[in-house]
Order: C-alpha cells, then sequence, then structure tokens
C-alpha cells in the first residue's frame, strides 16, 4: 500500500524561508504611538494604534480618569478636535510631555465611517492625525482665552439685542405701528408706545398691553415660574403664572368651527378686539 509523500516543491519552498507562518510575526509592543481622543463633558473614548498601524487601545474613560490615564503612559502623539474644551486638553496633554495636535472638525468627518458614533470619532482623529498633509489648528494658550472671553460675551449681547429690537418691530407691526429698521429709529418707536391712542385708535389698549407684558419687572406673571424671586414648583404664584398661558392660549387660538388642521390654525391671526382686557380669562 502507497503512502502519502509531501510534494518537493512545497518542501523546499519551506527550507528556503519562502513561506511565513504567523508564529514568526513579532508581538506589538502594546506601546500606542498614536492617540485619537474623542472628547465630551463626562465620558472620554480614546483609539491608540502601534508604529505598525495595528490598533493597541480602545478605551472609555470618566473625566476625572483622563489625566490620571495619560499621566501613566510614554509620550506619544494625540489627535483631538479643536471643539469645546479643546483647547484645555490640549494643554493639560502637553504638560505630560505628550505632542498634541488639534485638528478642524470639517477635516476629520471625511474619515469617519458608517454608524457613526464616541468610538467611531475617536478612530477617526486617529487615522485623521497621522495624515502628513494634515492641517493642525493652533493650541490657544490661558491668557489667550481670557481675552476673547469679553468679546464673545459682547457679540452675545449685540445679538440679544438686535433680538429684541426686531420682536419689538414685529410685534407692533401687528397693531400697524412701523418703525424703520435700525437701532437708531428705535427711540420713535418707543414714544409711539407711550401714546397708545395714536398708536392704534380702534383699539388703544392693545399697545398698553403689549408694552406692559414687554416692560413687566421681575415678579410680574408675565415671567416664567423659576426667574422669579422665591417662585418654583408648587409656589403661590404658580396661579398667576397660569393665568398668563391661559390668556396666551385665549388670544392664539382659533374660533370654534375653525379647520383642525395645522395650516388652517397657522393662517389664523386674531383680528383687533378678540383679546381685548375685558374678553381676557381671570
Amino acid at each position: 500500500m502507497m503512502g502519502w509523500t509531501a510534494p518537493i516543491f512545497g518542501i523546499a519552498m519551506c527550507h528556503k524561508g519562502v513561506v511565513e507562518t504567523s508564529q514568526r510575526e513579532e508581538p506589538s509592543s502594546m506601546k500606542p504611538s498614536t492617540i485619537g481622543l474623542d472628547i465630551a463633558k463626562s465620558v472620554f473614548h480614546l483609539h491608540g494604534v502601534d508604529a505598525s498601524g495595528a490598533v493597541v487601545l480602545r478605551k472609555r474613560l470618566r473625566r476625572r480618569e483622563l489625566v490620571a490615564y495619560f499621566a501613566k503612559l510614554e509620550p506619544c502623539l494625540i489627535g483631538l478636535e479643536a471643539c469645546g474644551g479643546g483647547h484645555h486638553w490640549a494643554r493639560e496633554l502637553a504638560a505630560l510631555g505628550h505632542q498634541v495636535r488639534l485638528l478642524s472638525p470639517a477635516d476629520v468627518k471625511p474619515y469617519v465611517r458608517r454608524n457613526k458614533n464616541d468610538a467611531i470619532d475617536a478612530a477617526a482623529i486617529c487615522e485623521a492625525v497621522s495624515r502628513p498633509s494634515m492641517r493642525f489648528v493652533p493650541v490657544k494658550s490661558r491668557a489667550q482665552q481670557a481675552a476673547l472671553v469679553p468679546h464673545r460675551v459682547r457679540d452675545l449681547l449685540v445679538r440679544q439685542r438686535t433680538m429684541l429690537i426686531n420682536t419689538l418691530r414685529s410685534l407692533m407691526a401687528e397693531f400697524g405701528v412701523v418703525a424703520p429698521r435700525g437701532r437708531g429709529h428705535l427711540g420713535a418707536l418707543a414714544a409711539r408706545l407711550e401714546e397708545p391712542e395714536a398708536a392704534s385708535p380702534s383699539n388703544p389698549a392693545i399697545p398698553a398691553a403689549s408694552a406692559t407684558a414687554a416692560t413687566s419687572p421681575p415678579g410680574s406673571a408675565w415671567w416664567p415660574s423659576r426667574a422669579r424671586p422665591g417662585a418654583g414648583r408648587g409656589s403661590a404664584a404658580s396661579p398667576r403664572w397660569a393665568t398668563a398661558i391661559c390668556a396666551a392660549c385665549w388670544c392664539s387660538a382659533p374660533p370654534p368651527g375653525w379647520p383642525a388642521s395645522g395650516a388652517s390654525r397657522a393662517r389664523w391671526r386674531p383680528g383687533p378686539g378678540l383679546c381685548s382686557p375685558a374678553d381676557r380669562p381671570g
């Protein structure tokens, strides 16, 4: 009976070292050389690769654990997005000896795979930070960020002021009081509010009621319950706030028999006299 013999060609290849088995491969050092860090308020995700590109780190850390964890790692390249808190964490990690790079979220987006989540975002950041042609965002110092705070607060106040002026102009336009655009014409509009008879002869109480709601001090029924001093859930001031809500519903709800579709309700507007002080509840 003839036995089986290995092919000579295969034996020769093995002796020559042409065939490389998985046992001859060097094991990974498990030391990440590049880490992608997805930052958040409480939970942070890490994705690290070694010098050969193999994934050696996938980790989820709490905020209080982040600095202590990176303090134990050897210096490596860390990439994170230049979003809220990014400059702070870049300074903290750079102080530990790591090389930190901030990336624009728009540059990271092409590397995000399907089923986007925090772990995949960290992998995309790790991939993007290793690109030689990637553009990075300079890390701001604490002094630079402190100097930007007044400018950002001023921009916020300017936007809020513009919103209030436009809201007042649109509300008064419902009663036929129109003023030119621009902050310089606000004084003329305020003067018209003080003369309700001239503003709306048919119903002079409507502009006065609007001005009362717009200029009511804290503690009145027009303020939210949490914004009023000493007010809370179940407090004695809650019925006053409920009265304001009922008045708003009374003035905004269409009359009986009006079509129930959303488009029809949106087209309905209360006319003069439908929301007069005598018609308001309680």
